[in-house]
């Protein structure tokens, strides 16, 4: 059996990562031995000094535990380096903007030179597939990328943002139904509905544990719908905006459908 050593590339307390990990572990406990670091916090900074001479306890101690391991993984959403400047300038001047109009407003000013960024480039043809979750795509917005008409079409983008069946909000009736949007069960653009068993599985709040058939959905004037969420405890829920869900909800489909998609990228 193999030992794997996980490094939390998060500060944070029962980070994403960390349940990730912990789903990984229980998964394959069979097969490997997981040792899981989640001081990260605990290390000194960086400094190449401390690599040679005498190093710190907690350098000493991580060393320790990392020898004979048979890999390395090393999940790290956090970011691993200094953002160049350009990208930190970027970021700031955006944040004063949305201080200054609001977030979507802002959003709005900027979406033009990311549609310049991937249609008048090369970057088009590099493109496995976009996935525009949650957010209001205008059916005229895109020139040359246009919705996947499928589940292996790729240079092309997918997208949705789900209400419960029956609702719609004022600014999506705003719209008047010129949203372009997927059906995530079918990945197709139609408004045939999707019966529960087409979802693989969705998850809630803890990534510890998959539900399957947990959804329906079905396209509907630009938005997504779908019926009473299954899982225990659902009926109680009263919500109809489930937007805080769109990517909860498909979660495994989601996940199955990347890979298919870059399959087929890499069979052109």
């Amino acid at each position: 059996m193999k030992n794997i050593f996980v490094i939390i590339g998060s500060a944070s307390k029962n980070s994403a990562n960390e349940k990730l990990v912990g789903y990984l572990e229980r998964l394959s406990k069979k097969y490997f031995n997981f040792s899981v670091f989640t001081d990260l916090k605990t290390l000194p900074h960086f400094d190449p000094g401390l690599s040679t001479d005498n190093p710190p306890k907690e350098i000493i101690a991580f060393r320790n535990e990392t020898a004979g391991c048979s890999n390395v993984i090393h999940l790290n959403n956090a970011g691993a380096s200094l953002m160049p400047n350009v990208v930190t300038e970027s970021i700031v001047d955006h944040i004063h903007l949305e201080a200054s109009i609001g977030g979507y407003e802002a959003s709005a000013l900027r979406a033009e030179a990311i549609k310049e960024f991937f249609e008048n480039s090369e970057l088009k043809n590099r493109l496995v597939v976009a996935y525009i979750v949650g957010m209001y795509i205008p059916r005229n917005y895109f020139t040359q990328l246009t919705m996947c008409k499928d589940s292996l079409e790729t240079g092309c983008l997918v997208g949705w943002r789900t209400y419960k069946e029956g609702f719609e909000p004022a600014f999506v009736k705003k719209e008047s139904a010129s949203g372009l949007v997927t059906n995530p069960l079918t990945w197709k653009t139609t408004g045939d509905h999707a019966d529960y068993n087409l979802n693989k599985g969705g998850v809630i709040t803890n990534f510890n544990l998959l539900r399957p058939n947990i959804s329906d959905a079905r396209i509907h004037d630009g938005i997504l719908w779908i019926n009473q969420p299954h899982f225990p405890g659902g009926f109680l829920l009263r919500m109809k905006n489930f937007h805080i869900a769109d990517i909860n909800l498909f979660y495994v489909n989601i996940q199955q459908n990347v890979r298919q998609r870059i399959r087929a990228y890499w069979r052109k």
